[in-house]
């Protein structure tokens, strides 16, 4: 069978035989065949070679235009009985293949075809034009129309994923190669005149494209069926060569890939030029629709670049009206999709137009093409290999070797939608699992709404108190108002209001309790008291609102949808945040495939001129730096090629046959150079996480796969470049090395290795610093781990010129630049092979964070892990010798393993069969394992398998810590972890998201784990995205957190996502405000914060309700700009009072910081609720106010405001400088605010309470900083501390001395108030017996403080960061020591910080910073007035009078005068008290702030001894009586003045009844016994007597004696038993806990004893008691009564 050359059937070649002349090109004869001879009437030949032409070549080629010659020729008539034949314009017919009823072979790049029907013995081969393809322009390739039905039902063999069909005869066509003859033909019009029908005409000159057949250099139309359908004839593999190839396949050319081609948008700024369109007759649209041939659907925006064959170039575009769709503000389509429906119609076409082109001829091959060796996409089959080995001339050994499919220069895009990066798919896969498991309709989802936290307490803890509460429903039109046990639970509660309704009994649990002012939900199985917000409001004296709804009525806002969330895939390139850098590393597709269109450009221009290569390598320049400036070495030789071809070129003689070969040169260095660019955008996209891949992928040799344990090659790996170097490092740093290590967690496998030292160089693209040398590892491949991690740091040796004299040396000094890790192991177990990139993280900020690093791994074979099974030869041991027992509970005691020596787990691991739950903690044996070898491997599994773990789950936490890398250990942690409830897990959040740094991959049981919960619970997964937000900062694990925030943000839902970004927006529209006030100057910073408050408003006005990051069930709706204000610290923290979005709840104020670095408030205040929550689960309530702190990122934050508290500061500033030294400021300060005694009782106990907790918390935390302004307090006597920016005994200096001095804060001050001035000294040992208990019961869970803090140690935080830190931490907790032995340790503290002097020294300095901070516009106050009144809130004060006097026994005691104040318009009269002293403070605050006017003489002050205390007063009375009546009449300003309103205020201690003498203060007479309480223990004949306190002990004259203890043992003849205890000066109730010990006591001879106990002071006998111990019962705490005499 002939191929046509042109679309004539063969009756009508006797229409050329009758024109005298043909146009055909230069260089090209006609040879004259016979009919029957099975050629073509009309045949070319190429003269200089006379090879007789296959193709016919007529004058209406359109892409073979002739020249301006004639040769004569004769035509000859050949039938063709299968042809049906139609008419053009011009009168002649032309074979339309789209009518006929056989087999019918169509040249899909020509448009004039003539036909032959194939002798039957000729065998098929496939044939394809291998010049143009190579260049992607297929002139010569066909497809099959397929509407043809074939003969006898024999249909020719496609090829596979073409549209290619076969041809009888393998002969080459050649085509014409002299460049010389340029040839124009003449301008046509390139739109359709009419609509192509079968019997059309069509006008002369048309440009026409058979129907059935599409032009491969031209862009097709898209046609729409009307059921979108893909119709039943076409399914099967048909396709268009008109198709983008997608593949590159060793051997042979692909003539398409369905669907898979990418659509380049063209820049309007591109040098491309502008492209025809086709447009259809208006009147025959109806008949016609726009369709692609192919399977492939397209839009109608599609974006293809229309190709032109190489050879032509550009002459013009068609000018139509149409909108330009190539330009920027085009929308990008979406990826063609195989699944997408073919909605062309094959019945009526309309064909694309072929802008105007100038030929330059050049010669054409065809090369052979199998069909079994056609590779399909990565959608059906696996890619095959391919090298890249290109020519454009026919030579059989290099077609065995391999050519590029068509278009060689042009690379396309697939789409990835679940990420490029198989271990970033494989996490993809495993959210999509999550969220198919946690459907928005499952019962175990969350529904949006918020619960309470609880916490289980002891029934004992609860039964004790009860919850005021006010109840809102409408069932009741009043609120209801009750007080309930904390033990009832909500569901008793809520059925207790429905009794008296008309509702039923059974529908209670349709109830729900929401708490006014915020959106949390009480549950209602629980207790009242266990609810951690009830408790909270409690503290702070909030009322405590609860609303009654039906279940039904709440608001599910934060729920997901069925519609959107839960049917959307996953991909990260949907939610990974702006602000994540992730962009910096992912680069868009359309920003790729803009610069790749530029490149496709440019190589055609350059085929096409053969000029210069400068733009060339310009575009590919662009392509690289859009890749992070990466270049390699394919790219670079690809360059060096092309440059050396393009030269040569130009000396090339352009007459000479030379050319033709300096032509095929420059195609195959161009091939190279889009095969090294494929090469790069495939690295690329495996590397970093992309939504694309490139369609072409880069060679992969054969592999053979291998264990790891047969693997005893030696790793080694290939260091080729650093790329991204700043131009600058080029003076900065003379050479470059790079440093590698293996680790395994904490360990470090083998000695290090580094690289050779070289200079920095200049490719041609970029700066870099190019190795390119092989690194051999001293470890062999089976000796590696699984989590084994390559770790890799660049350093520069930066170099720096001496001084004048020795000015010719210079000094080298290795700076560390930058550092990266990466995993050996895929998660698939597979060793990594092939290339990778890895970002460097700097080493710090100034430094270029662009730098990547290009490691080759050889990819001979593949090497998989095999992991260990647990050993079975296990035997337990229950006994083993003393010394090793003892040994082995020591260590247990040291709860890390960064505290334990190498001989101390040597000794663990030795020991392990005898090792288990109950005398020692598993962390430490599994990281006392020797090596990581498989053999330990397999004996830690062992262990693992028969720990009993679920004992305690928090003990798994030490599992996740660096040490531990192995994954099967991790697993078991975290399937331990997962009892835990959300509740709880909250309070470990933090680290739970530092030990996602130490995981293996992403794609890890932690971190399914964490998205698990945050599914279920909007609370965890609120917290969880905060977090991971604020991890951001830290560059090495950037990547990490940002695609697990992505994932977060996937999990949550839509509306979740939209209220985070609205918490992001107020966040950072509130540190503009701070930055703003903090750099205004003070006097103008009121005004302009104001200014700014009301900007803000805007955005609630656009808003409308936001959540606070703080707690998310905090929802407000605008500002209360009355009510904001600032601090005067350094930082400027913003006072933020913002308006409930709950109508029944009150503004929430917040204390905004920008410039603080709040992590380590975060850390210290988890750490202290922590320590509650284990307080309050041993029945130890400790009344703990532990405000909410959130980091919100490095150096900005939210921290909770507490309502009505004050500070220490401000309490001491009220009695002067010297406040801090006196000793009834506190309780002064308490008794004025508690006027009642139940009040002032509460007052005192929750300050016993609280002061002990916070004094345990921050001693064994090390909390330093500890000022008078650090100090806060309650009216309700509450007391907690804050800004915790100094803690882990990091203390301020000055000089060489420690500012912080004291264990504690514990002053004389707070003593005097807890004793009432020493009056009721039980109430220092309850606070001392308080302490330590709280003392001892943190030091049982040691081992959970010190897992918290070891995971927090890569935080980065500036006071943890080493081992000594925890050390520190450890050390305070004296896990070693006995309970006895802590108490008697912590009660020595308590007595230090009683006597610390520097601590009240640092009080009043704390207070002269801040008088001269805040300066003379502080308004002077009385400090024994709470607040300042005024005249508008008393009442004019028309009479006072001082009526009486009277001597008070309660403090302070001194004489009160009674004094009446008469108001206007009040009809009854106040009374108040005052001392004299206080009219002292009144008359020196108006001399200050009234110097220039006349006040009334004050009494003078008489010295002591010239007047009785009675008669004193009675004097003072008529002589302040007469002061207030001269005060009252001098000058409005001073008579009016806020002091005297103030002054005479009736503050509610003024109505306070005289109290009762304490119990201590009656005489010892006999009335109050002494006693004394022991607590005797024995153990391994060591007897301990600890003497913890007595009471009630007097001298003979009623004074307070300075007291010892003193004991024998009895029978002691010779008295030398004596033990004594310390001496406790001026106290009734002195407290030692001190222990007295006896060595070498059996327990036989135990009983026959008899202790001796004496009370001293100095030689004054005051109680003795004598106790036989058989009578004692040991380890019990007991009092015993004191006699006066000894026995």
């Amino acid at each position: 069978m002939e191929l046509p050359a042109d679309g004539y059937p063969p009756d009508q070649q006797q229409h050329l035989a009758s024109n005298s002349s043909v146009q055909v090109p230069y260089g090209w004869q006609v040879n004259d065949t016979q009919p029957g001879t099975g050629s073509a009437a009309t045949n070319l030949q190429l003269m200089p070679n006379s090879v007789q032409s296959q193709g016919i070549i007529t004058t209406s080629n359109l892409l073979n235009p002739m020249p301006n010659y004639q040769i004569a020729c004769s035509m000859q008539q050949e039938t063709f009985p299968d042809c049906q034949p139609h008419c053009n314009t011009a009168g002649n017919n032309i074979w339309h293949p789209g009518l006929q009823n056989k087999e019918t072979w169509a040249s899909v790049g020509l448009q004039n075809v003539s036909y032959a029907n194939p002798p039957e013995e000729s065998s098929w081969d496939w044939h394809l034009a291998s010049n143009y393809t190579t260049y992607g322009r297929d002139l010569f390739g066909f497809q099959k129309d397929p509407d043809v039905e074939h003969p006898n039902g024999i249909s020719p063999k496609t090829l596979q994923g073409s549209g290619a069909v076969q041809t009888p005869y393998p002969i080459l066509v050649p085509y014409p190669v002299n460049p010389e003859h340029v040839l124009h033909h003449d301008p046509f019009d390139s739109f359709c005149k009419t609509s192509i029908t079968p019997s059309a005409p069509l006008e002369q000159r048309e440009n026409l494209t058979n129907v059935g057949w599409s032009l491969y250099n031209q862009p097709t139309p898209p046609s729409l069926t009307q059921d979108g359908q893909i119709p039943p004839s076409l399914k099967p593999n048909m396709m268009s060569l008109n198709s983008e190839p997608e593949y590159v396949r060793t051997g042979y050319q692909e003539m398409s890939a369905l669907g898979f081609q990418d659509v380049i948008p063209v820049s309007s700024n591109s040098l491309s030029p502008s492209y025809p369109t086709s447009k259809m007759d208006a009147s025959r649209k109806s008949e016609h629709q726009l369709w692609k041939t192919g399977l492939a659907a397209v839009d109608s925006n599609s974006l293809h670049s229309p190709l032109i064959p190489i050879g032509f170039e550009e002459m013009g575009s068609s000018n139509t009206n149409l909108p330009n769709q190539y330009s920027c503000d085009a929308p990008f389509p979406k990826p063609l999709s195989i699944c997408g429906a073919d909605t062309r119609n094959a019945q009526t076409h309309v064909l694309p137009s072929t802008s105007l082109i100038n030929l330059c001829p050049q010669s054409d091959v065809w090369t052979k093409l199998p069909a079994s060796d056609i590779p399909t996409s990565d959608h059906e089959v696996l890619f095959q290999t391919y090298k890249n080995n290109f020519s454009a001339t026919y030579n059989p050994e290099e077609l065995n070797r391999g050519s590029l499919p068509p278009k060689d220069h042009e690379l396309k895009l697939v789409d990835k939608p679940g990420g490029s990066n198989e271990e970033v798919a494989a996490f993809c896969d495993l959210l999509n699992v999550l969220r198919a498991k946690y459907p928005s309709s499952a019962t175990q989802s969350d529904y949006g709404l918020i619960r309470s936290v609880v916490t289980v307490l002891p029934d004992e803890l609860l039964w004790i108190w009860h919850i005021p509460v006010t109840i809102v429903t409408d069932i009741f039109p009043e609120p209801i108002q009750t007080s309930v046990h904390a033990g009832y639970t909500v569901e008793e509660l809520i059925q207790t209001i429905l009794s008296d309704t008309q509702q039923r009994f059974e529908a209670r649990n349709d109830y729900v309790l929401k708490l006014c002012g915020s959106e949390e939900i009480l549950q209602n199985p629980c207790t009242l008291g266990s609810h951690e917000s009830l408790r909270h409001y409690l503290k702070l004296g909030t009322d405590i609102k609860l609303r009654l709804l039906r279940h039904n009525d709440l608001q599910q806002m934060l729920a997901r949808t069925q519609e959107g969330d839960d049917q959307s895939p996953f991909t990260f390139h949907q939610t990974v945040p702006k602000e994540s850098g992730a962009s910096k590393v992912c680069v868009s597709r359309r920003a790729l495939s803009s610069k790749l269109n530029s490149y496709h450009h440019e190589a055609d221009s350059l085929l096409t001129s053969k000029k210069s290569s400068r733009r060339l390598v310009e575009a590919v320049r662009a392509i690289c730096y859009l890749l992070s400036s990466v270049e390699t070495k394919e790219i670079t030789d690809a360059i060096q090629q092309v440059q050396s071809v393009v030269l040569q070129q130009g000396k090339a003689s352009f007459h000479t046959v030379q050319l033709q070969n300096q032509q095929g040169s420059l195609v195959r260095a161009v091939n190279e150079l889009t095969a090294a660019i494929s090469q790069l955008v495939n690295i690329y996209c495996n590397n970093f996480n992309t939504d694309y891949q490139v369609a072409h992928v880069g060679a992969i040799e054969t592999v053979s796969a291998s264990k790891t344990l047969l693997s005893t090659t030696a790793l080694n790996f290939t260091i080729y470049a650093v790329h991204g170097v700043p131009s600058a490092w080029a003076v900065s740093y003379e050479n470059l090395f790079v440093s590698c290590s293996l680790m395994y967690g904490a360990k470090e496998l083998c000695q290090r290795v580094k690289t050779e030292e070289i200079s920095i160089t200049r490719s041609p693209l970029f700066v870099l610093a190019r190795w390119n040398q092989r690194i051999h590892m001293p470890i062999e491949i089976a000796q590696l781990p699984c989590e084994t991690i390559l770790s890799l740091t660049l350093y520069g040796d930066r170099t720096t010129t001496g001084s004048y004299i020795d000015s010719s040396r210079h000094s080298r000094n290795a700076d560390c630049l930058a550092s990266v890790s990466m995993p050996l192991y895929s998660s698939k177990l597979v060793l990594v092979h092939d290339t990778k990139l890895l970002r460097l993280v700097p080493a710090n900020a100034s430094q270029a964070d662009s730098l990547i690093l290009q490691i080759n791994f050889p990819a001979s074979f593949l090497v998989t892990f095999s992991r260990p099974a647990p050993a079975n030869h296990w035997q337990y041991f229950t006994d083993i010798d003393e010394m090793s027992r003892k040994q082995i509970a020591n260590i247990q005691q040291k709860h890390s393993l960064l505290l334990i020596e190498e001989g101390e787990k040597n000794l663990l691991w030795t020991k392990r069969s005898f090792c288990n739950s109950s005398n020692c903690f598993l962390p430490l044996l599994l990281g006392s394992a020797p090596s990581c070898g498989s053999e330990s491997l397999s004996e830690s599994y062992a262990v693992l398998r028969r720990w009993n773990i679920s004992a305690n789950p928090l003990e798994s936490l030490g599992l996740l810590l660096s040490s531990f890398s192995d994954q099967e250990i991790r697993q078991a942690a975290v399937q331990q972890i997962g009892s835990i409830p959300d509740d709880e897990l909250l309070d470990y959040l933090p680290q739970l998201v530092q030990a996602v740094k130490f995981e293996w991959h992403l794609n890890s049981p932690l971190v399914e784990l964490l998205l698990d919960r945050s599914i279920r619970n909007i609370r965890v997964a609120h917290h969880l995205y905060w977090l991971l937000k604020d991890g951001l900062a830290d560059f090495q694990y950037k990547d990490r957190y940002s695609q697990l925030l992505a994932a977060v943000l996937c999990c949550s839902g839509q509306a979740m996502r939209e209220e985070f970004d609205k918490e992001t927006k107020l966040i950072d529209k509130l540190v503009e405000v701070a930055q703003k006030v903090w750099a205004m100057d003070q006097s103008k910073r009121s005004t302009l914060l104001a200014k700014e408050i009301e900007e803000l408003d805007k955005f609630f006005y656009q808003e409308h309700v936001c959540r606070l990051p703080l707690n998310p069930v905090f929802a407000v709706k605008g500002i209360d700009a009355n009510a904001c204000s600032y601090f005067t610290s350094n930082a400027v923290p913003l006072k933020i009072s913002f308006i409930n979005a709950d109508p029944l709840g009150e503004n929430i104020n917040v204390i905004f910081k920008s410039g603080d670095d709040l992590r380590q408030d975060m850390l210290v205040l988890q750490l202290v609720k922590v320590m509650d929550r284990i307080w309050c689960q041993e029945g130890l309530n400790l009344s703990m106010i532990i405000y909410r702190c959130i980091s919100t990122g490095r150096g900005r934050g939210l921290v909770e405001l507490v309502p009505d508290a004050t500070t220490l500061a401000k309490i001491h500033m009220k009695h002067g400088i010297i406040g801090p030294l006196k000793e009834h400021t506190l309780l002064k300060w308490f008794q004025e605010h508690n006027p009642t005694e139940e009040q002032y009782k509460n007052a005192v106990e929750n300050f016993v309470n609280s002061c002990a907790g916070w004094c345990v918390a921050t001693f064994v935390l090390g909390i330093c900083d500890r000022h008078n302004d650090n100090i806060m307090l309650k009216t309700t006597g509450h007391m907690f501390h804050i800004d915790f920016g100094k803690i882990l005994g990091h203390a301020q200096m000055i000089g060489s001395m420690k500012r912080d001095r004291a264990p504690f804060i514990f002053t004389s001050e707070m003593e005097h108030f807890i004793t009432e001035g020493g009056k009721d000294g039980a109430r220092f040992q309850m606070f001392v017996d308080l302490s330590c208990r709280a003392y001892n019961i943190i030091r049982q869970h040691t081992q959970l403080l010190m897992n918290l803090l070891e995971l927090m140690l890569s935080a980065g935080l500036p006071e943890l960061a080493e081992v000594q830190d925890l050390k520190y931490v450890y050390n305070n907790l004296r896990p070693k020591d006995s309970d006895a032995q802590a108490t008697s340790y912590f009660t020595s503290l308590i007595k230090e910080s009683l006597r610390s002097l520097p601590v009240k020294i640092n009080f009043v300095a704390h207070i002269l910073a801040q008088m001269k901070l805040v300066g003379p516009d502080v308004q002077p106050s009385l400090t024994f007035a709470p607040e300042k009144y005024t005249l508008e809130t008393d009442g004019l004060i028309s009479c006072v009078a001082v009526c009486g006097y009277e001597k008070k026994i309660v403090p302070p005691k001194d004489y009160f005068y009674k004094i009446q104040v008469e108001r206007a318009g009040q009809s009854q009269a106040s009374f108040i008290e005052r001392n004299f002293n206080q009219f002292v403070e009144l008359n020196k605050q108006l001399h200050c702030c009234f110097p220039a006017s006349e006040l009334p003489r004050f009494p003078y002050k008489p010295l002591m001894g010239l007047f009785k205390e009675r008669e004193l007063a009675r004097k003072r009375k008529d002589e302040l009586n007469m002061y207030v009546k001269y005060l009252l009449n001098s000058s409005p300003p001073v008579a009016k003045s806020d002091l005297v309103y103030t002054f005479f205020h009736c503050f509610p201690n003024d109505e306070r009844a005289p109290g009762l003498p304490s119990p201590e203060a009656v005489s010892h007479t006999g009335k109050l016994s002494a006693s004394t309480q022991l607590c005797i223990s024995w153990e391994s004949g060591k007897l301990s007597v600890m003497v913890k306190h007595v009471k009630n002990i007097f001298l003979p004259d009623g004074s307070t004696p300075d007291a010892y203890v003193k004991i024998y043992l009895l029978p002691d003849a010779e008295r030398r038993t004596k033990r004594k205890t310390k001496v406790v000066p001026k106290s009734s109730n002195p407290t030692y806990n001190e222990i007295l010990e006896y060595v070498g006591i059996s327990d036989i001879d135990l009983s026959s004893h008899v202790i001796q106990l004496s009370v001293w002071s100095r030689q004054t006998l005051l109680g003795a008691v004598n106790i036989p111990l058989r009578t004692v019962k040991l380890d019990e705490e007991k009092w015993y009564r004191l006699g006066n005499s000894l026995v």
